[in-house]
């Protein structure tokens, strides 16, 4: 059965993907985009055309495991953040450590902690290009999705240079953005509220100097993604006909009057009997053979499916390897592949704090002054985020690169213990703990020091 496919407003089917979200715009070659450069941003893809290929994604998203597997990748291999100031002033720097480790557990307002609102942010970045963050009055942080960022259908109700929902200044700088209400579980286009710029941090995903609205980071993998999903149903239909297995009864002796109904009315034919159960017994007649038939062979369908997947992870930077771990690579391979993808992780990383925690500490940090939760501090710019990183297969190795780090003076001993998601004073005040418990235990009893230098090798 040929799969269902998805028609435009003319009733073409659509090819999903950036540059095939609008139909109209192919001439010879599907893969060129050939909008003008000099069109607004809703020219360069419509409000309608953006729906489709996030909804595509989005579905993808939940049913297909294969996108599934590359949105999770991303999620859990970004890590965790943690916020460390670095004034100078050690008092100042406490009180707003400590002020943003309890900020980071709730800082969103259903409840999300800086972790959730990271995966959302990096899940949205991937599947829509972008999100947008409303900085709200009580201190906490929304965060909107990009399908509720439109301008009216009714080009007089828009503002002067405002294009897919972002009203611009001529230097094409944001000024405000048009976000719209929800009614009845759906965004109601309009019925919306201009919000200022300086209230919005707006995350994207831009491929292009002067581009206002993201790109989804697998947008050029949409049809790849499409094509594995199809494969994936034809093919599991495919085995499941090819493991029924059919069987049937021959005769070298066709006209023989058994098979003759007229004349054995009182017998039980053959050709009655409906299925062949598992482990029964059939008596045959005289010349009779039981005779099976199987479906076709299903081979190689895996090597075009491990190429679709090669291509759809590549479009993001990562590998196959990261989707199915190590069980099938070398030591070696491993190593090079994580080092790659924890490059481009470190991208993504920093590209976040650029766009978006620098601000928002520096935002958060002013409401502590004005609530007099913290005195004021010009040098409230200097701030580090500290991500815990993903492990490699050798955890002796990353061992022995920290210790070169802090030996050489190449990171400080705060920094590594934050790259492990571990807090230095924190794990300082644990170690003395326990080396106090330790002098305690032993000097009640100095045989357990003896037992726990030999166990030491001492």
């Amino acid at each position: 059965m040929r799969p269902q496919t998805l028609l435009d407003s003319k009733g073409n089917e659509i090819n999903f993907g950036y540059s095939a979200s609008r139909p109209s715009w192919r001439k010879q070659n599907d893969a060129l985009d050939r909008s003008s450069i000099l069109e607004s941003e809703d020219k360069v893809l419509q409000r309608g055309n953006r729906l489709e290929m996030l909804s595509t994604l989005r579905d993808l998203e939940r049913n297909n495991p294969i996108a599934r597997s590359i949105v999770q990748v991303f999620v859990s291999n970004l890590g965790q953040c943690s916020f460390q100031s670095i004034t100078g002033v050690e008092d100042y720097d406490d009180i707003r450590n400590k002020l943003f480790r309890r900020y980071f557990k709730n800082c969103e307002v259903t409840g999300f902690g800086m972790q959730k609102v990271l995966q959302h942010i990096i899940s949205d970045l991937l599947l829509a290009g972008e999100v947008f963050v409303l900085l709200t009055k009580s201190g906490s942080i929304q965060l909107i999705p990009s399908e509720r960022i439109a301008s009216s259908m009714d080009k007089t109700k828009m503002r002067e240079n405002e294009s897919a929902g972002i009203v611009s200044n001529r230097f094409g700088t944001a000024q405000a953005y048009r976000i719209c209400q929800m009614k009845d579980g759906m965004v109601d286009e309009s019925n919306a509220s201009y919000v200022p710029a300086s209230n919005i941090i707006h995350i994207s995903n831009n491929l292009r100097i002067g581009q206002q609205r993201g790109t989804p980071m697998l947008a050029s993998a949409t049809k790849t993604l499409q094509d594995i999903h199809e494969v994936q149903t034809a093919y599991t239909a495919k085995v499941k006909v090819s493991s029924a297995l059919t069987g049937f009864i021959t005769s070298n002796q066709p006209y023989s009057a058994r098979w003759d109904g007229n004349e054995f009315e009182g017998d039980q034919m053959r050709s009655s009997y409906k299925k062949l159960y598992s482990g029964s017994l059939l008596l045959l007649e005289n010349g009779e053979s039981v005779q099976t038939i199987q479906g076709g062979s299903i081979s190689g369908v895996e090597s075009f499916m491990t190429q679709l997947i090669s291509f759809a992870c590549s479009s993001v930077g990562i590998t196959v390897e990261n989707l199915v771990g190590w069980s099938n690579a070398s030591f070696s391979s491993s190593k090079a592949t994580r080092e790659v993808t924890n490059h481009r992780f470190k991208q993504i990383r920093e590209m976040l704090e650029d766009t978006f925690l620098r601000r928002l500490s520096r935002w958060r940090t002013y409401k502590f002054e004005n609530n007099d939760e913290i005195v004021a501090n010009e040098d409230r710019e200097e701030v580090e985020f500290h991500w815990t990183r993903s492990p490699t297969l050798d955890r002796q190795r990353d061992a022995q690169t920290d210790a070169l780090l802090i030996a050489e003076g190449l990171a400080s001993k705060s920094t590594i213990f934050a790259n492990n998601g571990l807090d230095y004073k924190e794990e300082l005040s644990k170690m003395a703990e326990d080396r106090k418990m330790e002098e305690e235990i032993f000097k009640a009893n100095p045989e357990e020091e003896k037992l726990a230098q030999i166990d030491a090798g001492k």
